[in-house]
């Protein structure tokens, strides 16, 4: 935490700190006090079926939050992997891929990197329950093709993905962003604006591959974009997946059911 004592500003409902940007919404001053008690692993009286504290927990953990992919639409994205897979070894390239399983495909809408334990149980799985509630299922639509990122640059190839669109979907992963933040600005300065570009991620391209390579493997994807079918589904739930630090498959810490 911060070695600087935030302002105090007075309420209605008692002394909260004040915002060290003053635009932000109301959600500033309570994420700061959910997180303060969080980080000194106390619950929140309204978080809890007691009034006693829990203990601290210093662990650090790797966490994101996500939409899970259903098995028809895994199937759908299999096809996909295979022909970028049989192009690659076509063209000598296959070796200067690392192949994501598909236990881990998913759609990212919001990374949020280490953060302690204790401030993802008290703090951020009952801030996203909330803000999950208030949102409206989207139907998420993934494209029969490939891309690659960065987009406009073939020669630093580093990932090659499957495109997902969705207006909504883009609205869903700027409210959780927006949650994420207004909970991480006070302790780590964590506050902005996150691109949001829907995918979910075939290979990783070897930091030692050869320019020659790269370009050979972004000509396979535009090959690949030609094909326009895709396949849609309207997810229920948004999950909070931990990344193990000694690597597997993503461990599931929590579900967020969708309203409205």
């Amino acid at each position: 935490t911060s070695s600087c004592s935030p302002l105090q500003v007075e309420s209605g409902a008692g002394m909260f700190p004040a915002s060290r940007n003053r635009s932000l919404p109301l959600v500033g001053f309570v994420a700061h006090r959910l997180t303060t008690l969080a980080w000194e692993g106390v619950r929140p009286i309204a978080l809890m079926n007691t009034d006693s504290a829990v203990s601290l927990s210093s662990r650090r953990l790797r966490v994101f939050i996500a939409v899970e992919i259903p098995s028809e639409g895994k199937s759908f994205i299999r096809e996909v992997h295979e022909r970028l897979e049989d192009a690659a070894q076509r063209s000598r390239v296959d070796r200067s891929l690392a192949w994501v399983s598909e236990n881990k495909w998913h759609v990212t809408l919001r990374f949020i990197g280490e953060v302690n334990e204790n401030w993802i149980d008290n703090v951020l799985k009952p801030a996203m329950s909330s803000t999950c509630l208030g949102m409206t299922p989207a139907t998420i639509s993934i494209e029969g093709k490939c891309g690659v990122f960065p987009m406009n640059n073939p020669k630093r190839t580093r990932v090659i993905y499957c495109p997902v669109s969705c207006g909504s979907l883009e609205h869903m992963a700027s409210e959780v962003s927006r949650t994420v933040d207004a909970l991480l600005s006070w302790e780590l300065g964590s506050q902005g604006y996150h691109r949001f570009s829907g995918h979910v991620t075939l290979a990783r391209v070897d930091e030692r591959t050869p320019v020659a390579s790269r370009l050979t493997l972004a000509s396979i994807v535009t090959a690949l974009a030609e094909r326009q079918a895709a396949f849609e589904f309207t997810p229920s739930k948004v999950v909070l997946f931990q990344t193990p630090s000694e690597g597997g498959d993503y461990i599931k810490m929590a579900e967020f059911p969708l309203g409205r």
